[in-house]
């Protein structure tokens, strides 16, 4: 009973629909995250702003990198959890094209989400530790400016990604556009 509906849900996750849906949540998340980000390097670029308002944007940081890391995992995986959901057929069936170039999308995406959000991680890592470590005393609006910069990569990857997963709903496969239709285009 616990294995067919975490097979029903593994495929539920794996499905088109819900990670597009997934993608355009974190493109909204890192709208909200950026905006703040932007404002705080807006007014405190150097200055030194207080302890309170500098644990307010780590936090939010954080949150942002790990909400990366988490989504990443999650794209990379799409085809481990399809391959899980499909363990108990007894059946075997190729994949079929489109599920493997949505696979490799959602992988090579998936992976540059996740490498984002650990640097993003590292930078408010760096924050926190004691100046006596990593002197930080200053740089503050710099270390937050870098992980704009590193949320505008995250925004081009989830382009990348949604443009990528929506256009196979109009049959276009991949860089060379080929289509899942068994058209053959030989002379």
């Amino acid at each position: 009973m616990l294995t067919r509906l975490l097979n029903g849900l593994f495929l539920a996750l794996s499905t088109r629909p819900v990670m597009i849906l997934t993608g355009l949540a974190l493109l909204l998340i890192t709208c909200v995250l950026g905006l703040e980000q932007w404002h705080f390097v807006m007014q405190y670029w150097g200055i030194h702003p207080d302890e309170h308002t500098i644990e307010e944007i780590e936090e939010a940081i954080d949150g942002l990198g790990l909400v990366y890391v988490a989504i990443g995992v999650y794209l990379e995986e799409r085809e481990t959890l399809r391959h899980l959901a499909h363990r108990h057929k007894h059946h075997t069936t190729e994949e079929l094209p489109r599920e493997v170039y949505l696979n490799e999308v959602a992988h090579q995406n998936g992976m540059g989400l996740l490498l984002m959000g650990l640097f993003m991680e590292v930078v408010m890592l760096a924050l926190k530790l004691p100046d006596r470590i990593v002197y930080t005393h200053g740089f503050e609006a710099h270390c937050v400016a870098g992980c704009i910069v590193m949320s505008a990569i995250c925004v081009a990857i989830l382009f990348d990604f949604l443009k990528d997963y929506i256009k196979t709903y109009f049959g276009i496969i991949g860089d060379d556009h080929a289509t899942t239709s068994s058209v053959s285009t030989e002379a």
